[in-house]
């Protein structure tokens, strides 16, 4: 009777166990799976939005640079490089809200263009020579020397936001260093993250440009970003 209630007792807890373990690699997997898919989807917007910044990052020189007709005119092909990417984007950042909006229009036109493609449509306009109806001369001098090109800067700037809020950057970070954590990899783990998350108290405060132009005194020295604090 004993040896019955043991062997019983037994094949429950391996039943148990064995439950557990497939459950816990199951799910590992799945995360895995998943995992990986976002991470095609990633390197596929992630090469998209470089072209973007590319072109955004020409047409400002243009207007930051040149006379207004001369920008306009020679960042003509740029706007409609531009343009494109913007379709591009609908790709990956298809319109929202369809049922509540644009019912009569063609299925991809249906809706609220994404919040992502919204700057880079305005980019385009000011491209074509559509002045900026803020006060763009208000914004920071580094953004320009003028109004259209402090517009385009702005508008940059706020497409890398959302980039960067899409594409999870942080926690891409943070999932690196806690698989490498997970590998005991601790001395590599202990330095990405004080490269890439400094603002968690686990390194120093990035210098900044002026570091680098010896401004703040003494030779720049690269180590400086790898050190703890």
């Amino acid at each position: 009777m004993i040896e019955a209630f043991i062997a019983a007792a037994v094949a429950i807890v391996s039943a148990a166990c064995g439950w557990f373990l497939s459950h816990r690699w199951q799910s590992k997997a799945y995360r895995l799976s998943v995992d990986n898919e976002r991470g095609h989807w990633n390197a596929n917007v992630e090469q998209w939005a470089c072209q973007v910044i590319d072109i955004m990052t020409r047409i400002h020189d243009n207007f930051n640079r040149l006379e207004y007709k001369e920008a306009v005119e020679v960042s003509s092909d740029l706007a409609i490089r531009l343009s494109i990417l913007v379709d591009q984007g609908r790709l990956y950042f298809p319109n929202v809200m369809r049922d509540v909006y644009g019912e009569n229009k063609q299925i991809s036109r249906q809706g609220y263009r994404s919040a992502v493609l919204d700057p880079l449509v305005a980019a385009v306009k000011i491209a074509k020579g559509t002045a900026p109806s803020f006060d763009a001369l208000a914004l920071k001098e580094g953004y320009g020397a003028n109004q259209y090109s402090k517009a385009l800067k702005l508008y940059q700037n706020a497409f890398l936001s959302l980039i960067e809020s899409v594409l999870l950057v942080k926690k891409t970070h943070e999932s690196l260093i806690d698989r490498l954590n997970e590998t005991d990899d601790k001395a590599n783990a202990k330095k990405l993250k004080s490269f890439l998350l400094p603002e968690n108290g686990n390194g120093p405060t990035p210098p900044g440009e002026r570091y680098w132009l010896g401004e703040e005194g003494g030779t720049p020295d690269e180590r400086v970003i790898f050190e703890s604090k």
